[in-house]
């Protein structure tokens, strides 16, 4: 929910994954988090060419993530993992963003840096429960983005340099690259994540938008280790309410596509966005 300067969310996110290391000796690495909570949002604008924004969190958070050594795994009884990620916490974040927006005639350039989990988001343990899950650590993130305005299409880069301050995570796997070509009704994109190849597209139907993408995360130590290719397809859903009050009272249904609003026979995230706006 959405209204200007201030925005409420409720939002669950689970992250699963089992990796089995070393054939000859081998070790379970096993990851099991489930998030669910509350965010509320404020934000500012100090002036036509920037935007400040501040989220507060509370998070319930379930399991943890393990490595379970060969002998753990040797016994092969499920409950010494099943305990071992029985683990329930709650805990309370801040995140903050900046943008700053320079808009020529057919150029956009946005520059963004973005701060989550402020002095890490950390939980306390439920007392039913065999300890408090993992720590959501700090995260810094710089983003830059060029957009390139045609008319009936727009071309648009952009870049993401994600987990500025953590030296141990190389440099390929923090650089992330993009590329979006923008026509009426569909969007195609390319771009590098962590160092894989990423493709997808996108079509909007008045108020609904369907999105298919495929991309590479890396589950190894370093960039170019051990891929993992991943697919998705979204289905989009938002619509909004305008209030009128020319000769009486009245209400207007807006849908939106996942780049901006547009009207029900407008096509084209990003430019009906310009057109309303």
């Amino acid at each position: 929910l959405t209204l200007p300067g201030f925005g409420l969310a409720g939002f669950a996110h689970s992250d699963l994954s089992l990796i089995v290391n070393n054939p000859v000796i081998p070790d379970l690495e096993v990851n099991s988090v489930l998030d669910a909570g509350v965010a509320i949002g404020f934000a500012k604008r100090p002036n036509r060419f920037m935007n400040f924004g501040i989220v507060l969190k509370q998070v319930s958070r379930y399991g943890d993530r393990q490595r379970f050594t060969a002998a753990s795994v040797s016994t092969l009884d499920p409950k010494v993992i099943t305990d071992a990620l029985e683990k329930k916490g709650v805990g309370y974040g801040v995140d903050a963003g900046l943008d700053i927006v320079v808009r020529g005639k057919n150029l956009t350039y946005k520059s963004s840096i973005v701060a989550k989990d402020i002095g890490d988001t950390s939980f306390h343990k439920d007392n039913n429960s065999f300890g408090p899950p993992p720590t959501q650590k700090f995260e810094l993130i710089l983003s830059e983005s060029l957009v390139y305005d045609i008319g009936h299409a727009s071309l648009t880069l952009a870049a993401d340099y994600r987990h500025v301050l953590k030296e141990e995570v190389s440099l390929a796997r923090k650089l992330h690259l993009g590329l979006e070509l923008s026509l009426p009704l569909i969007d195609l994109r390319a771009g590098l994540n962590q160092g894989y190849m990423t493709y997808g597209a996108g079509i909007n139907l008045g108020i609904f938008r369907v999105d298919a993408t495929s991309y590479g995360v890396e589950m190894g130590e370093k960039a170019g280790q051990q891929e993992d290719r991943r697919y998705m397809i979204q289905l989009s859903f938002d619509f909004g309410f305008e209030f009128s009050s020319n000769k009486g009272s009245g209400i207007s249904l807006k849908g939106a596509g996942r780049n901006g609003s547009m009207t029900l026979g407008s096509g084209g995230g990003r430019r009906a966005y310009k057109r309303q706006y």
